[in-house]
């Protein structure tokens, strides 16, 4: 389980993790001074979810949750920021229902970090040149390049637009649900 402090433990450490492997293709310039728009993290099952949920619905100025496709995502606005090292501060904490059928490998560490960009074409060129390993991600709401960056399965994407302005249309739309501690 990654309570708050745990998160607080983890994310300055992974942080350099990320930037480690960039450094290590040559590829240190895409990710100095980036801002991190959020950390994720994954519940093992459906009830770890629900106690994320239930433990960071406090430390949120506002949190909430939509159902995409058959699991749930939440996304917390922290009232306090994280601090994750040379990446600044991150004031958002993406929350994952793990999908069905899927091993949640992740469950105890972060899943993923991920960072704004202006241009995902220039990202993209300077991991195939380097020959680094990604995928692409596509859905309705955003584009994202993917690197898994250890043998845990823990990521860091690139995206060019904030999850928060995401969620911001999803609530508008009434697709996300804001949630209170009565839910």
């Amino acid at each position: 389980m990654i309570t708050p402090e745990r998160l607080q433990q983890l994310l300055p450490a992974y942080a350099e993790e990320v930037k480690l492997f960039f450094y290590s293709y040559g590829l240190a310039e895409l990710v100095i001074d980036l801002p991190v728009d959020h950390v994720a993290i994954k519940g093992l099952n459906k009830e770890v979810y629900e106690q994320y949920i239930n433990m960071y619905l406090p430390l949120s100025s506002r949190l909430s949750q939509e159902k995409v496709g058959e699991r749930n995502l939440a996304l917390s606005v922290l009232k306090e920021p994280l601090d994750a090292g040379t990446f600044g501060k991150v004031g958002l904490l993406e929350i994952m229902e793990p999908k069905p059928d899927a091993i949640a490998t992740t469950y105890d560490l972060i899943d993923h970090i991920e960072l704004i960009v202006p241009d995902l074409k220039v990202i993209k060129d300077s991991l195939e040149w380097k020959e680094v390993e990604f995928k692409e991600q596509a859905n309705e709401e955003h584009s994202a390049l993917v690197i898994e960056v250890n043998e845990w399965g823990q990521e860091v994407k690139f995206t060019t637009r904030s999850l928060q302005d995401i969620a911001d249309q999803q609530i508008n739309a009434g697709v996300a649900k804001v949630l209170t501690p009565n839910d």
